[in-house]
């Protein structure tokens, strides 16, 4: 969970979140949904409004369990969520009897993530579907070397040692504009635009 920095009170190191570029001063640990989940939403409410958007509040459950966010956003009770209509998810709405966390709960197995299975899908023709197909543990995003075996195994060139180290400059090249590192960083599953244009670089070298 990313927690933002006030303008009074920034750090002499300044770091920014990788794509939405949003300055924060410390990384916290999203709280075990299932054991606490009030401080579970208070960590996802970092302008203490009381509410947060479907997509947040799915992007944070599929965090903390092993739920398909496909699945989940698919489900046709958020309108009954949001009684009121505003867009949002408060935390009663949230922690209710009939409300999105018990029922996630009580569906936990036919919301489950799919093992993965088949072939690679095609990174070009359809992005997200590759992204999730190497997303193992569901969490929209890859780091450096699992990404690197990813695209190895897309472009066939596992085999091929001069190939692979110019795959590796490529992706180091693409770390390195989002400001990650090898050691640390994280590709969400939004960059395969970007994947996609380092790969045409790469074909162009070889």
């Amino acid at each position: 969970m990313v927690v933002l920095s006030s303008y009074s009170n920034r750090p002499l190191h300044r770091t920014f979140a990788p794509l939405c570029r949003a300055e924060f001063v410390r990384v916290e640990a999203l709280p075990d949904v299932r054991l606490n989940s009030t401080a579970w939403f208070h960590a996802l409410d970092d302008d203490d409004s009381g509410a947060q958007q479907p997509a947040q509040v799915i992007d944070a459950l599929c965090a903390t369990l092993p739920v398909d966010p496909e699945k989940l956003e698919a489900v046709k009770l958020w309108s009954e969520w949001d009684s009121e209509g505003t867009g949002r998810i408060t935390r009663e709405a949230f922690e209710h009897s009939r409300g999105i966390l018990q029922f996630v709960l009580y569906s936990l197995p036919s919301l489950k993530r799919e093992a993965r299975s088949g072939a690679v899908p095609d990174l070009e023709q359809s992005r997200e579907s590759w992204f999730r197909y190497w997303d193992e543990d569901n969490q929209r995003e890859l780091e450096f070397l699992p990404c690197l075996r990813a695209l190895a195994r897309t472009l066939r060139i596992d085999g091929d040692c001069a190939d692979m180290v110019l795959l590796r400059k490529v992706l180091i090249g693409l770390f390195q504009d989002f400001g990650l590192c090898e050691a640390s960083g994280f590709l969400k599953q939004s960059s395969c635009q970007d994947i996609l244009v380092r790969m045409d670089i790469l074909a162009g070298s070889t």
